[in-house]
């Protein structure tokens, strides 16, 4: 597993309800339901900016969407929902499937890297769509990201789910911390992780 300093969110993965020093957000789900990122539909014009990605030049469009439009946030062709705080797999998968939409899988979620050549997309950790094993597919030196300070392409920093599971370990799901875009697994119990939704093939 990685180095024992990814431990600053521990907390959020034992399901203690609050994220732990450095994690970004400190907001605990509603005891009835999941709490968005916007919970009182005050959406405001959908921004712009241009992420430093190797090679690239493409703007990214950022939420808050508006509720008729959930998958508003866009990079590279694909539509991206914003981020919802603080759920389990199953709630990441609940709340896609009510927009209408799925989690990413490992690659798609790869995709929102910025500044990390190691664990983009083509990037020497080979955990992938395709290679999903956590003995064959993850090294130390590969995986473990780029230090402190991340970003997603959506600003945001936090660990968020990946629909692709540990091929070697039923109940685990591979995920992106973006703070040190440190690719990882996670027990699917655990409430902890964020999620982004997006749609397509």
């Amino acid at each position: 597993m990685a180095s024992k300093w990814f431990a600053w969110c521990v907390a959020a993965s034992l399901g203690l309800g609050m994220a732990a020093s450095g994690c970004g957000t400190t907001e605990a789900l509603a005891p009835d339901g999941v709490e968005a990122a916007d919970p009182d539909g005050l959406a405001a014009d959908a921004d712009a900016w241009t992420p430093d990605v190797p090679g690239l030049d493409v703007d990214a469009v950022l939420g808050p969407c508006p509720a008729a439009e959930p998958l508003c946030q866009q990079f590279l062709g694909r539509h991206w929902s914003d981020k919802v705080n603080m759920l389990s797999y199953a709630q990441a998968e609940a709340h896609c499937a009510s927009l209408g939409a799925r989690l990413p899988t490992i690659s798609e979620l790869r995709s929102l890297i910025v500044e990390c050549a190691a664990t983009a997309p083509g990037g020497i950790c080979g955990v992938t769509d395709t290679c999903s094993s956590y003995a064959t597919c993850w090294g130390e030196g590969a995986c473990i990201g780029c230090g402190d300070g991340g970003l997603s392409v959506f600003k945001d920093e936090e660990p968020f789910w990946s629909s692709t599971p540990n091929a070697d370990q039923t109940g685990q799901q591979w995920t992106v911390a973006f703070r040190y875009n440190l690719i990882d697994t996670r027990e699917a119990s655990a409430v902890g992780p964020s999620a982004y939704c997006t749609s397509g093939n």
